[in-house]
C-alpha cells in the first residue's frame, strides 16, 4: 500500500463515535475490498487509521498524521500529511488529497487524483513581529486578488512553521509545514 489514498479510495466511512468540533471528528469505520474493517479517528486535526481482519483476529496496517480540510473550486478536500504508516515507511512525510462528501452518518472519501488544475498563484512575502503577510502577484483563479495581501498569525518553533489566518475566500487557515534539511 503505497498511499491512503489508494486505502481510501471510493470508501464510504460510518460514524460511530463524535469527537471534536471539526466536521469529520469522530471515529469512522469502514470496509476495504478484502472485507478487512478500517478505523479511522480525527481530533484535534489529526487521523490516525487501523486496517484489521476482524474474522481473522489479525492486524493488517495503520498509519496517522495532520489533517487539513478546504475548500478547492467548489469541492471539499481533505489533505493529509503522513507522520507513520507501517506498511511503507517512505511514505512519511508526503502529502495527499482527497475529495469528500459529508453527512450526519456518512463521510465519502474519493480518488484526490483527479488530473485536474485547481488553481495556482504567487508572490511576495513579508515576515515580522509574528505575522506573515503574502502580496499576490498572481492567481489563475481569479486575477481580481492580484494586489491583495493576507496577513496570518505565525510561529517558528525549529523545523515547524505554523501560520493560521483566513484565505483568499474567506475561510480558515492552519497550516503546519516542516522545513525538510
Amino acid at each position: 500500500m503505497k498511499a491512503i489514498l489508494s486505502l481510501l479510495l471510493f470508501f464510504t466511512f460510518f460514524k460511530v463515535q463524535a469527537a471534536d468540533k471539526s466536521p469529520i471528528g469522530g471515529a469512522w469505520q469502514s470496509k476495504d475490498a478484502a472485507g478487512n474493517t478500517i478505523t479511522m479517528i480525527c481530533s484535534d486535526n489529526y487521523l490516525m487509521f487501523a486496517v484489521y481482519d476482524l474474522a481473522q483476529q489479525k492486524y493488517v496496517r495503520s498509519g496517522g498524521g495532520s489533517y487539513q480540510l478546504s475548500d478547492i473550486a467548489g469541492k471539499k478536500v481533505i489533505s493529509y500529511k503522513r507522520d507513520f504508516n507501517t506498511e511503507d515507511s517512505s511514505v512519511v512525510g508526503l502529502t495527499v488529497a482527497n475529495v469528500y462528501t459529508l453527512n450526519d452518518k456518512d463521510l465519502v472519501l474519493t480518488d484526490g487524483d483527479t488530473h485536474q488544475f485547481f488553481g495556482s498563484g504567487g508572490g511576495t512575502y513579508t515576515v515580522k513581529d509574528g505575522k506573515y503577510t503574502e502580496t499576490i502577484e498572481f492567481f489563475s483563479r481569479d486575477n481580481k486578488r492580484v494586489g491583495a495581501s493576507l496577513t496570518f498569525d505565525c510561529v517558528l518553533n525549529g523545523k515547524d512553521w505554523t501560520h493560521a489566518g483566513q484565505s483568499t475566500t474567506g475561510t480558515r487557515v492552519h497550516e503546519i509545514w516542516e522545513r525538510e534539511e
